[in-house]
């Protein structure tokens, strides 16, 4: 049997882990899709993504850059929550292993409409037409595949706050908060994108003050709570 780890190195980690899930939602769930939105909503996104490359350039890398951390904040917390809950914590990091490949997938979408916009924009009236259509269809794949990542990095975030209740490390409020909206969040838009339905965006407003509220909770309190029982 396992050694719980000493309080300090555990409160250490928990405010590691915080300062980690504050990082993600600004740097991976918000910044990328506010400048992607620039140019995928505009009229025309091939003539938009010419002449604003880095509105794709960066929120690709940032994609990079939150699959990582998901990654980092499962290893980082794996070793007191297994202590808890071994399921839990080997499903947290099995979910950041998944959306690894998933958000390179995506990055690599986003950075094909750069390339076919940057192609759009040397193109003659022929070739224009030509990849509009092309354009269109690679617009429509980044958009499944990120609707499927977007299944995946929120199951992970539904596991965390959950393997983090589990351990006591978090209040019942903000767990139930947690878990009730990454549900919503699901429900509202990768789902029903998934089945054909139109999304509802409000349903996925509600996880980011959840999300924001754990950071900060354990930035605060890191793993202070730290519970020894476990279980299967």
């Amino acid at each position: 049997m396992a050694s719980d780890p000493a309080p300090t190195s555990t409160t250490a980690v928990g405010r590691l882990v915080g300062t980690l899930v504050l990082l993600h939602m600004a740097g991976a769930l918000m910044l990328p899709y506010i400048l992607l939105n620039q140019v995928v909503r505009s009229s025309d996104f091939l003539e938009s993504a010419a002449r604003n490359p880095g509105y794709l350039r960066a929120p690709a890398l940032l994609f990079l850059f939150g699959a990582a951390v998901t990654l980092g904040i499962s290893i980082a917390a794996y070793p007191v929550l297994r202590q808890s809950s071994r399921r839990l914590a080997l499903c947290s990091l099995a979910l950041g292993v998944a959306n690894l490949p998933l958000q390179v997938v995506e990055s690599g979408m986003v950075l094909s409409m750069l390339s076919l916009g940057q192609q759009y924009a040397q193109a003659g009236a022929a070739d224009g037409a030509m990849l509009q259509v092309v354009a269109a269809a690679a617009y429509g794949a980044r958009r499944w595949a990120h609707y499927t990542q977007l299944v995946t990095v929120v199951s992970w975030i539904f596991v965390l706050f959950a393997a983090l209740w589990r351990a006591g490390l978090i209040p019942r409020v903000l767990a139930v908060a947690g878990l009730v909206t990454c549900a919503l969040q699901i429900t509202g838009v990768p789902l029903r994108a998934l089945l054909g339905y139109p999304i509802v965006t409000e349903m996925a407003m509600p996880l980011g003050p959840a999300y924001a509220g754990l950071g900060l909770w354990l930035i605060v309190k890191g793993f202070s709570g730290h519970t020894s029982r476990r279980s299967a």
